[in-house]
C-alpha cells in the first residue's frame, strides 16, 4: 500500500483556507477549502471523498488545482460554453412587469420607481 501523500501548509495558508472554508462566497468552494485541510491533516482522497460526497477523482483534480496555483486555483472558474443571451437583472424584470402585465386587472396597483 502507498504512503498516504500530504500536503505541507505553512501557518498563513492555513488560516487563509480555515478562514475561506467559514466565510468563503460559494458553498463550493468552501468545500474546495475543506478538502484541502483534510489532506494536509493526513486524510487519504478517498477518505476526503466518503466525508465530503464527492469523487475521489474530484479530490484530486482540487489538490492539483491548489498546488499549482495556491488559494486562486480553488475558486469557481468562469464556465464554458455560450454565454447567456439575456441579464435576467432585477432592472429587466421591472420592465418586462411595467410594459406587459397589467397590475390593475388582479386588483393590484404597483408603483415602479424607474
Amino acid at each position: 500500500m502507498k504512503p498516504i501523500k500530504t500536503l505541507k501548509l505553512s501557518e498563513v495558508d492555513r488560516l487563509i483556507l480555515e478562514k475561506d472554508y467559514h466565510n468563503g462566497p460559494t458553498h463550493s468552494f468552501r468545500i474546495r477549502c475543506k478538502s484541502i485541510l483534510l489532506k494536509s491533516e493526513g486524510k487519504s482522497a478517498p477518505q476526503i471523498a466518503e466525508m465530503l460526497e464527492v469523487t475521489v477523482p474530484t479530490v484530486y483534480t482540487w489538490v492539483k488545482r491548489y498546488e499549482e496555483n495556491g488559494i486562486k486555483g480553488l475558486e469557481t472558474r468562469p464556465c464554458q460554453g455560450r454565454k447567456h443571451i439575456m441579464d435576467c437583472s432585477f432592472d429587466i424584470f421591472h420592465l418586462i412587469l411595467q410594459n406587459f402585465i397589467q397590475p390593475r386587472f388582479f386588483g393590484v396597483y404597483l408603483k415602479i420607481n424607474g
